[in-house]
């Protein structure tokens, strides 16, 4: 057995460490880490722990005023789910299992935009744009915002289904996967890489990653092209701005087919 003083002793160092981590990210009053917008990264999972702060993971809309779910975190938590409704909020799925809501707290119409409105606001349902899935206790999957969508031989494929699983690859520090136009399946995947220092990307690697896709995701979403890049864009907010390198890969396509 370990003698009380230096397991007394090494908490206490794990303690002060934890502190300086903290006050360091500006977090030092910090008890719970709340998330929301997007998938969760393994990044922000591992920031989370190395702080010692428990995540409250959410889902909501401008539309909605703020939240729409968030998971228990005192009490049990669900590996991917966004949480349960909270009160007031009915929640439904239409079509491709879009995500459709209405309650108390749901906007009816934009300030002085029918058109939006009209689109938006159907049938007394905010219709979200983001696909989505509840399992039968009720926990919600937000899966994709649907303007992200890769159509692939009449498959709809999530990109984050595919960074998750890219991102999982040891060596790999992020990914973003985007749709590139193919003249038979309409799309074809495609991954830009960052890896991590002193990992080289080469055609080896290429072929380990899709191998690695192989394990998590069905035969028609594994990608096949791969791009290594030192480092994605990202919006003002810390998002990977999947917009930017969808339009660098298309002017990258031009230009080589000039």
């Amino acid at each position: 057995p370990v003698p009380e003083d230096l397991e007394r002793e090494y908490r206490m160092c794990n303690k002060t460490a934890l502190s300086m981590m903290r006050r360091e990210a500006g977090l030092e009053n910090a008890r719970v880490m709340p998330t929301a917008g997007a998938v969760v990264t393994k990044e922000i999972e591992e920031f989370a722990r190395a702080c010692s702060l428990p995540m409250l993971v959410g889902y909501g809309l401008t539309e909605t005023t703020a939240t729409v779910s968030c998971d228990d975190f005192l009490q049990t938590v669900t590996p991917g789910s966004v949480g349960r409704t909270i009160s007031g909020i009915s929640l439904k799925f239409g079509e491709t299992n879009e995500i459709l809501l209405r309650g108390d707290t749901v906007a009816h119409e934009y300030f002085r935009n029918p058109e939006a409105s009209k689109e938006t606001f159907r049938d007394g349902w905010l219709h979200t744009g983001d696909a989505g899935s509840i399992d039968s206790d009720g926990f919600v999957y937000f899966k994709q915002r649907y303007k992200r969508i890769i159509v692939s031989s009449g498959y709809n494929i999530y990109p984050s289904q595919i960074e998750d699983a890219v991102n999982k690859y040891p060596g790999v520090k992020t990914s973003c996967a985007i749709g590139v136009p193919d003249p038979v399946r309409q799309q074809r995947v495609k991954v830009y890489v960052v890896l991590n220092p002193g990992v080289e990307g080469n055609e080896e690697l290429k072929q380990k990653l899709i191998a690695h896709c192989r394990e998590y995701i069905a035969a028609y979403a594994v990608p096949k092209l791969f791009e290594f890049i030192d480092e994605l864009p990202h919006t003002k907010v810390g998002k990977i701005a999947y917009k930017e390198l969808e339009e660098y890969d298309r002017k990258m396509r031009e230009e080589g087919s000039n």
